[in-house]
């Protein structure tokens, strides 16, 4: 699945083709608003943020928060899991950019994936 979002000058020719694109690549799209990490990016950056308060916190160690997602709610893969995959730079820069946009606290990032980016 790949998200898209139009711009303010996006044409529907330009859309349409894209759709197309990513179609004869065997890939469904959906189309988004416009807004840092997008839908996916925003709730795993979310996911993982709040894996990492939990760790530090000593609710568990990385491995059984992995663990209790993938086991207990059957997703792919756990939350530190998928900051090894996307790199916590880019979870951490998805966080920032929806803490100054939208100016709310539940987007601050954990200490933890802060010392992780680094």
């Amino acid at each position: 699945m790949v998200e898209l979002t139009r711009g303010a000058g996006t044409v529907a020719s330009a859309a349409e083709r894209v759709e197309e694109l990513f179609a004869a690549l065997g890939l469904r799209t959906v189309w988004v608003g416009d807004a840092p990490g997008l839908v996916l990016g925003r709730i795993v950056a979310q996911l993982i943020n709040e894996a990492c308060f939990a760790v530090a916190e000593g609710v568990g160690s990385r491995e059984d928060v992995d663990a209790g997602m993938v086991l207990g709610l059957s997703h792919p893969r756990g939350p530190f899991a998928w900051c090894e995959e996307i790199g916590a730079e880019h979870v951490l820069a998805v966080l920032d950019a929806l803490r100054i946009e939208l100016g709310e606290e539940r987007y601050r990032a954990a200490p933890l994936l802060r010392r992780l980016a680094t």
